[in-house]
């Protein structure tokens, strides 16, 4: 397969489904639109449902779809509105049920692996690594409540670099976390694995606990569309809302029992360090865990 096959003519518009030969995805179907503009310019890709219970990013990936037109378009766009189908189909959270493990984890993948292994392989060699741009959109999962971020990855290559960053800042959203090359708490993610390989790649991520709720999709609907003004796919500018906040560090908190999470700020809520951010109880209520801001945010 090659990028070309996925493309309409210049000019048109044409929504299809994508195949790989992979024996363990042959059942599969892949949904996808394809817009090609009237004149020549990068590729950009965008992609949802890489967490198959993150609805406000799939169903922006679906608007994108409905809503852009080739006429005004430079360049091509290619839009996959769910990834992970499996965990789709099952409401499965972060991992997809045929293997149990997260897709956002096992980029580049492994074309001898598990079901996610050979999917992330199949996307990465055969679409990712042949188009300019991507964006992975996200959209909270069930357990999650967050305020709308963005992340690049740093790669050392300073023109990767400048580009993700220019991506992520005219996406519109208020906080860009800026991944140093090494010490993140996750690795195999699909705008780390891109970008190491030289292709400019964002994740940008609004929503969450289920929700399919209006302010989230258009959020993330507008943030392609600052994209591609921004890129010069479409004429005009970005909407720009207030500077966004650029930070250099995710912190993760991680229990050591088991339970149910009683947060005791809101999300957004600035903390210093050592304020009480949550407790962990039992099934008895019992206080097991009390978590602190290990640092002011």
């Amino acid at each position: 397969m090659t990028l070309s096959t996925l493309l309409p003519s210049p000019g048109q518009k044409k929504h299809d489904s994508l195949t790989f030969s992979a024996p363990l995805l042959h059942a599969w179907q892949w949904p996808y639109t394809a817009v090609r503009g009237t004149r020549e310019g990068p590729t950009l890709c965008v992609i949802a449902g890489i967490h198959g219970a993150e609805y406000a990013s799939i169903e922006a990936v679906i608007r994108l779809g409905q809503s852009i037109e080739p006429a005004a378009m430079r360049g091509s766009l290619l839009l996959f509105p769910c990834l992970n189908l499996p965990a789709f189909w099952e409401r499965s959270m972060f991992v997809c049920p045929l293997d149990q493990k997260n897709l956002n984890r096992v980029f580049p993948g492994n074309a001898q692996g598990s079901f996610s292994e050979v999917l992330a392989h199949s996307f990465f060699s055969e679409v990712f690594l042949h188009v300019d741009y991507l964006i992975d959109v996200h959209g909270g999962d069930l357990v999650e409540d967050l305020i709308p971020f963005a992340i690049f990855q740093e790669t050392g290559n300073p023109e990767v670099d400048r580009r993700s960053e220019g991506m992520a800042r005219s996406f519109g959203l208020p906080y860009i976390l800026r991944q140093p090359p090494t010490g993140g708490p996750v690795s195999g993610t699909t705008y780390a694995t891109v970008a190491e390989r030289g292709i400019p790649a964002i994740i940008a991520e609004a929503g969450g606990m289920g929700r399919r709720d209006e302010e989230s999709i258009s959020t993330l609907v507008q943030g392609v569309y600052n994209v591609m003004h921004h890129l010069n796919l479409l004429p005009g500018t970005p909407v720009q809302r207030s500077s966004p906040i650029l930070v250099r560090e995710f912190i993760w908190l991680y229990s050591s029992s088991e339970g149910l999470f009683y947060p005791t700020v809101s999300v957004g809520e600035r903390v210093k360090a050592g304020t009480v951010v949550g407790e962990l109880r039992d099934f008895f209520g019992t206080l097991r865990e009390t978590f602190t801001a290990p640092q002011e945010s």
